[in-house]
C-alpha cells in the first residue's frame, strides 16, 4: 500500500505502469500486470536516487524518461 495519503501526481508510463508522486515518501511505480509496488525515495549513501522526498509532478517526455518535480524546487529524471 502507498504509505503516504498526500499523491500530488499520478502518471502512466509507456509500459503501462503507474507512477505515483507524493508530498512526503517520494515517488511509487506500479505494475498493473502483477501488482508490485516499488517505492523510489531519497537515499544519502547512493548518489543516483530522489533528491527529495517531497515530490510535486511527473512527466514522461517522448523517450519514456520520466522527469520529476521536486516541491520547493528542483529536478530529477529516471531514464529507461
Amino acid at each position: 500500500a502507498i504509505a503516504n495519503k498526500f499523491i500530488t501526481d499520478i502518471q502512466r508510463a509507456p509500459d503501462g505502469a503507474l507512477w505515483v508522486a507524493t508530498s512526503q515518501e517520494g515517488i511509487y511505480r506500479i505494475d498493473m500486470e502483477s501488482g508490485a509496488l516499488q517505492n523510489f525515495k531519497p537515499d544519502l549513501k547512493n548518489s543516483q536516487t530522489l533528491s527529495h522526498r517531497n515530490v510535486s509532478n511527473l512527466l514522461f517526455d517522448s523517450r519514456g524518461w520520466l522527469w520529476i518535480a521536486m516541491q520547493g524546487g528542483g529536478v530529477d529524471v529516471l531514464k529507461s
